[in-house]
This record gives C-alpha cells, sequence and structure tokens, in this order.
C-alpha cells in the first residue's frame, strides 16, 4: 500500500497529493513589503521565484523566500516556517508545494473556496464557520451557495486542515484551498511530444505505447530551476538559424532567438565572422539545420518547444567547414564567451591542435573552474575507438537511450581497451530517437533493433531549408523525399531529430541548470555528478525510481557493482556507461543536496534516505573529528541500491557517498559541552573510493 502523503487536497472528488518544496517558503506580512525583499525577488530565476512575482501574492503582501542552508530540508524547513509564523510582523506562514504530476508549483493562501449544497442553510454555514475559526470574504452572486473564505489563525497545515474538513462535510460539494498557482502558456505546440523531457508513453502513431518515466527527468528539474541567463551553452555546429546579420526586418527562429547570445560567430572560410547562422539556401546541403535543431534540444524556448535548459542561453559557433587550426581558435574564442560546449560532431583525422584546445579551456576556462565540454558518442552502432576527444580527460561522451529505455540501437559503445587509466570513454547516456522509431517514419537507420517508438521534437531552419520537409540525402540539392514523413506540421520544426546529436545537447542543458543552481562547480565535480546521478537503466529490472523499461535480448547493461558502470566483460563494451542522466538529482546534488543513499540496517534490510547519521566526536584541541561507527567510503557512482541487494553479512554500519568524488569532505556539526553556538567544520576524508 502505497504511503499516505502528508499534504493533499480535494479537486471535486479527486484527491491530489503534493510535494513540499524543502527550501521554500511564503510569508505573508502584516505590512507592506520592503522594496530591497522585491528587488532580491526579482533577481531570482527558479520558477518558483517568477510564480512569487504574481500580483496574486505581492497584493497579499505575501514574500516568497528561499532558506538559507540550516533550514533546507523537509523536517527542518518546517521548524523554521513554524518559527518565523510567531514572529510579530509576520501574519501567516504557509510552505510551498509543486504537484508531482505537472511539476508546477502552488502557494496556498489564508482562503479557501467552497461550495455549499443548495439545501444548507445559513445558519448551518455560519455554525460549520465557527466551528472551524473561518470567516466569510465574499460570497459569489453566480453562484450563491459558493463562498471565498478565510482561515484565521493560519498556520502550514491548518489550511489544508480545513479545507479537507469541509470537503468532508455533509453540508459542501467540493472545498479546496485558494492556490496562487503556476501556469504554463501553450503555443499550439509540440511540448506534449517531447518524451524525453517528460515520459508519459508517447508513442507514434501504429506504434504500441513508450514506457512512462523513462526519460531524463528534465520536468522534475524545472521545479527547482529552468535555468539562468548567465549561463551560456556554446553550440560548435553548422550554424544556428538567428536574426541573418544584413537582413532588414529578420527577427530570428520563434523557438530559439529570445535565448541567443550575443557574439555568436563564424569560423568557416570566405564568411563573416558575425554571421553564424546556416548557409541555405545559398549552398544547399542536407545537414544545415543540424545546429539549429541541437540548439533547440540544449534551450530552445519562446517557440512550441522547450529545450532541457529554457532559461539559459545559446552561443552560435559555425565551423563545420573550418579547418583545425579555426576550429580551435573557435574553442579558446568559445570559452570566453560561455561554460558550456556543446559537440554534436565527430570525426576527422587527429589532431593535436584541436585537443590541446580542448584540454587548455578544460584546464583554465571559468577562472580556473573549467570549461565544460560535452561530445556526441557517434552513431555507428560501433566502438568509439581512438578518437581523441573521447580519450581526453574531463571531456563527457554521451551516447543514446531510448524511450522504452534501451541503449539506441545506433548510439556508439565505450571501449574499454582504449581508454587511459581512470578515463571511461563514455559517461553517460541521454534520450534520443531510436533506430525502430526513425525506420518507421521511413528513414534509412542502420543498427540494432531497439524498440524504439518516438523521436525528438526540436527546431528546424524556417521554411523549406531545414530537415522538415525530408530530404534526400542523396541528392545534391537536398530535393525533398516522399517517402520520409515528418508528424509536424510546422516547417520552423521538425519531429526527425534524433542521435547522439541530440542526447548530448540535452545533457549540456542539465550541465547548464547545474551551474544555474551552483556556479561554483569544476568540470571535475559537474562530470562526476552527472555519473554519480545516473539511472542505471537496461537490465529489464524494475529499481527505485527506475522503470524496468523494454530491453532487446543481448542488449541488457551489465553494471559492475564495484565502479557503477555497465562492461561486457566478453567484449570490453560499454552501451550504457554510468547510466542515463537524471537532472533532477543532479540539479539537487548541485545545489548541495545530499545524495539519496542507500545502506543496510542492521537486520540487512534496505533502507533508502536522504542522509545518514553519523555521530562524531571532536578530538581535543584539535578540528579533527572521529566516529563511532564504522565508515565506509564509497564512491556514489556504484549506487549499491540499484546494483546489490542487501546481505546481513555484508552489513556496513553507514556508507559515506562522497558527492565530490576522491578526496571529497563530510560537513559536521558540534555542540560543544556546556552549551554554547553550535560550530560547523569541515572533516577531511583521507583516501580515494575503491
Amino acid at each position: 500500500m502505497p504511503d499516505e502523503p502528508e499534504f493533499f487536497y480535494y479537486a471535486g472528488d479527486q484527491r491530489v497529493p503534493l510535494e513540499l518544496v524543502d527550501d521554500t517558503i511564503a510569508v505573508a506580512f502584516s505590512e507592506e513589503i520592503p522594496e530591497r525583499r522585491l528587488d532580491e525577488l526579482r533577481a531570482r530565476t527558479r520558477p518558483v521565484d517568477v510564480l512569487g512575482r504574481s500580483p496574486a501574492l505581492l497584493s497579499r503582501n505575501m514574500l516568497v523566500h528561499r532558506t538559507g542552508p540550516a533550514a533546507r530540508g523537509p523536517e527542518r524547513v518546517r521548524a523554521f516556517a513554524e518559527r518565523l509564523n510567531r514572529g510579530p510582523s509576520v501574519r501567516f506562514v504557509n510552505h510551498v508545494f509543486r504537484n508531482p504530476a505537472s511539476g508546477l508549483h502552488l502557494i496556498p493562501t489564508d482562503e479557501i473556496i467552497v461550495r455549499f449544497t443548495p439545501e444548507v442553510t445559513q445558519d448551518q454555514i455560519d455554525a460549520l464557520n465557527a466551528q472551524h475559526n473561518v470567516e466569510i470574504i465574499e460570497q459569489k452572486a453566480y453562484a450563491p451557495t459558493q463562498y471565498l473564505l478565510r482561515v484565521l489563525a493560519p498556520s502550514p497545515r491548518r489550511i489544508f486542515d480545513v479545507a479537507n474538513a469541509y470537503h468532508q462535510s455533509d453540508l459542501v460539494e467540493w472545498a479546496e484551498p485558494n492556490f496562487v498557482t503556476e501556469k504554463r502558456l501553450y503555443a499550439n505546440g509540440f511540448r506534449d511530444r517531447q518524451w524525453h523531457l517528460h515520459n508519459t508513453g508517447q508513442t507514434l502513431t501504429g506504434l504500441s505505447a513508450g514506457v512512462t518515466g523513462e526519460d531524463a527527468k528534465i520536468y522534475e528539474a524545472w521545479g527547482i530551476t529552468r535555468g539562468s541567463g548567465n549561463v551560456v551553452i556554446a553550440i560548435f555546429d553548422s550554424g544556428v538559424d538567428t536574426i541573418k546579420p544584413g537582413v532588414p526586418g529578420d527577427t530570428g527562429h520563434p523557438g530559439l532567438q529570445i535565448n541567443i547570445a550575443p557574439g555568436g560567430r563564424s569560423f568557416e572560410p570566405d564568411e563573416p565572422s558575425n554571421d553564424p547562422t546556416p548557409d541555405f539556401p545559398e549552398i544547399p546541403r542536407c545537414d544545415q539545420a543540424h545546429g539549429t535543431s541541437v540548439a533547440g534540444v540544449a534551450a530552445g524556448s519562446g517557440g512550441k518547444i522547450d529545450g532541457s535548459a529554457p532559461a539559459c542561453k545559446i552561443l552560435p559557433i559555425k565551423m563545420i567547414q573550418a579547418d583545425n587550426n579555426s576550429t580551435a581558435d573557435a574553442v579558446h574564442y568559445a570559452a570566453h564567451h560561455a561554460q558550456i560546449l556543446n559537440n554534436s560532431w565527430g570525426g576527422g583525422e587527429p589532431s593535436a591542435a584541436l585537443t590541446q584546445a580542448f584540454v587548455d579551456v578544460i584546464a583554465n576556462g571559468r577562472e580556473g573552474k573549467g570549461t565544460i565540454v560535452l561530445f556526441a558518442a557517434g552513431n555507428d552502432n560501433a566502438r568509439i575507438g581512438s578518437d581523441e576527444f573521447a580519450r581526453t580527460a574531463g571531456i563527457i561522451v554521451v551516447g543514446a537511450s531510448t524511450n522504452v529505455g534501451s541503449r539506441a540501437g545506433y548510439s556508439n559503445f565505450g571501449d574499454a581497451s582504449n581508454s587511459p587509466p581512470g578515463q571511461k570513454q563514455l559517461s553517460v547516456v541521454a534520450p534520443s530517437a531510436g533506430v525502430d522509431s526513425l525506420q518507421h517514419q521511413g528513414l534509412n537507420v542502420g543498427g540494432n533493433a531497439d524498440g524504439s517508438t518516438e523521436n525528438i521534437y526540436t527546431t528546424d531552419i524556417r521554411g523549406q531549408g531545414g530537415f522538415n520537409p525530408p530530404k534526400d540525402s542523396f541528392d545534391p540539392n537536398c530535393a525533398p523525399d516522399p517517402t520520409v514523413t515528418d508528424p509536424v506540421n510546422d516547417l520552423d520544426y521538425t519531429g526527425l531529430f534524433s542521435g547522439t546529436s541530440s542526447s548530448c545537447p540535452l545533457t549540456a542543458g542539465i550541465c547548464a541548470l547545474m551551474l544555474s543552481v551552483n556556479a561554483d562547480l569544476t568540470v571535475a565535480q559537474v562530470k562526476y555528478i552527472l555519473e554519480a546521478t545516473a539511472d542505471k537503466i537496461g537490465t529489464g529490472q524494475p529499481r527505485v525510481g527506475v522503470p524496468s523499461g523494454r530491453v532487446n535480448p543481448g542488449q541488457e547493461a551489465d553494471y559492475d557493482p564495484r565502479t557503477g558502470y555497465d562492461l561486457n566483460l566478453a567484449t570490453g563494451l560499454s552501451g550504457y556507461g554510468f547510466g542515463r542522466v537524471n537532472a533532477e538529482q543532479a540539479v539537487r546534488v548541485a545545489r548541495g543536496d545530499a545524495l539519496c543513499q542507500f545502506h543496510c540496517d542492521a537486520s540487512g534490510n534496505g533502507v533508502y534516505q536522504d542522509a545518514i547519521p553519523v555521530v562524531l566526536r571532536r578530538q581535543n584541541g584539535t578540528n579533527r573529528f572521529v566516529s563511532d561507527a564504522v565508515i565506509e567510503l564509497v564512491d556514489a557512482r556504484a549506487d549499491p541500491e540499484q546494483l546489490n541487494p542487501c546481505d546481513p553479512a555484508e552489513h556496513r554500519t553507514d556508507r559515506i557517498f562522497v558527492r565530490g568524488g576522491p578526496g571529497g569532505f563530510l560537513q559536521a556539526t558540534y555542540q560543544p559541552a556546556g552549551g554554547g553556538p553550535t560550530m560547523s567544520d569541515q572533516v577531511d576524508i583521507q583516501g580515494e573510493p575503491p
């Protein structure tokens, strides 16, 4: 039987469970909100902060407030809200909630909306209101038995208790809290088809449904942040369809222009450097739309689709036809204008100049924290091979998974025989189209059958110039191909994008969300967090929070319990790396939340929780701590919950997952003997995870 939700309300007869947002509260003041507080709110970009700027809240002198680190987490935020609720200038404090089904935020006021039965008398209404200490604000002229009521002496829980008590009354047809809610604006777009962001079973006509939940958990991450405009993703590609210099009246692509950063540049020969737009129709090449589609997957916004980081910026870098020297220049240029470099391209001969350029920016970009560099693994259903970029330390190499939780049948394999010590060629996989779903639309795609039933929906070159309508890639003039069908009827968009070219920018967007909540993360930390929070898909078995998926026999993942890395010992190949990206968990860990941890209790039962308490004692006269428990240092990427059942014989008292990788630290609090202020120290952990 599922656990009873702590917070819920009724919408008619439907019971709606809510999730507590554990780092944000809503405070109603008894006087006007100070202007400096409003300025702070205007500067924040989380979806809940945007909601907090709603006139419906500000007119009530209600302020959305993000708690400090000491008041974050379910229990702490509850205690903080209760304390603040007793403040002299505070009318009431409410929690902030998220609907797990939609990912949208709700903020209760001190009001409830009630529809009484037609037979109710005024005396009965007054008696029920008195019983619950409620007063009438308004009786609706259009429905005389419907009232807006104010709950007196409100508290974070009392609003729900009163609304649900009215709902249960025989005198009431329905009752619910009066929420201020986050809303989405829909422009007759294709967001409901974007399963890679939120998989509800979407599928192409004539194919079986996808597997609900087999996605990158982007909607869940958006409950924390949709990104910051200060974070920029450089798109190294064939150009991006933005405002073309010298074209009067050009407004750019409706699904991209809002997020185009200044400074986009072309490094291709015989072209103006300030024009990073595609060449079509001047030079008919069927790959002209590639960069525009990649950009949409990463940070599209404002039109009919969303990227994974829809509030971050895009820096177009056109370089597909550039030589190695110019491409190396492009790498250094972009690292001065963007924090993340997306490379949905590969091939070419080995180049020391290019490799060195990436090594340099990974080491020195972002004022020494390092520029985040991602590469697509490739689409040949083969070994990645000796590609220098995949072998370069710090680069995040991304493969592809499908809407049914399998490896995309074209996605290249990491090759253990060509990996330097400590460097895995394939880091993670991320959702993209599959072989079966693309062939269903008429595309000639090679690789293994993968059971996929849906493709990727993203931006396309405006008008006739892009993937939509479909082109004959063997025709020198890119003539239309009548044997291929694009499911999208708007030529500015396409439903046929695919490959690791799509999974890579999806992951780049997740990296952008991570930097949006913590700009100080290093390259190593971003890569480690991505790998440590990845879902262990492809096993054909259900995991906590991970569907079992549909994986063809012989294509299953085989994660090594010692490392958490998928590796076929017979072939030395990895199809899944550390697993599929999980944006919500990656963003939570990036902002400082504890990794969800799993350990075995004394009876050998598995316990899954956010934190494991460890008693630490300060050594006299030092800042060193010792533990009364046995602490086992482990690598978070080898998530034992997803890999091993509990074995009482192998019981460990505590497992500490080191978020930052080798050389991480544990934050401990210490209460001095005899009272006094609590102190906080960092405890160095010596050694490295196995």
